[in-house]
């Protein structure tokens, strides 16, 4: 006889550093990928079966992009005054859904003198938008616009000063992705 096919899932904690567990019923993982089992044939003849495990594998991804600015003064560069677009567009790389999946953009608020974001909680530094779950291989985008400070409540000179901002993805399954913008104003 050959072997016979088995389905079954294993789930194995991202946190398991043992490259090798051993069970009580004769199996093992090795490198928590592969599994070896022993079935008996018939009453003298034993076969070793391989069996093949697809590991859980989240992902999560994340790139924040400036889509365009509005140059209010006509200079040809950003200005105190002008507005910059920025979109988080986040991807779930992985074979698994993920939950809880949250957007967290940490502005410059000390040179932003307004921001106008759909959909998001403005706690006056971050942003945040709750995503909810994203299917294997789903992608989204969400957008928003500053306006940058002008005079000396901007607290900076034109031509000089990098406003930065990080935005972080993050969600049950995965750690944080994070992605960075900068534009010099």
């Amino acid at each position: 006889q050959t072997c016979q096919s088995v389905d079954f899932s294993i789930l194995v904690s991202p946190d398991v550093t043992d490259t090798s567990i051993d069970t009580n019923a004769g199996a093992s993982v090795e490198g928590l990928m592969a599994i070896d089992t022993t079935q008996t044939v018939s009453d003298s003849t034993t076969e070793t079966c391989p069996i093949v495990v697809n590991p859980y594998l989240p992902g999560l991804a994340l790139d924040k992009a400036v889509t365009s600015y509005n140059d209010l003064d006509g200079s040809g560069a950003l200005s105190p005054g002008d507005s910059v677009n920025y979109s988080l567009t986040y991807t779930n790389t992985g074979n698994q859904a993920l939950t809880w999946v949250t957007l967290v953009d940490d502005y410059d608020q000390g040179h932003i003198a307004s921001i106008s974001a759909s959909g998001a909680t403005n706690n006056g530094d971050t942003l945040t938008w709750a995503v909810g779950t994203i299917g294997v291989g789903a992608s989204g985008t969400v957008s928003y616009t500053v306006t940058l400070a002008s005079g000396a409540s901007g607290a900076f000179s034109s031509g000089s000063t990098a406003v930065n901002n990080t935005a972080t993805a993050d969600s049950n399954e995965t750690g944080p992705a994070t992605d960075s913008e900068s534009v010099t104003v």
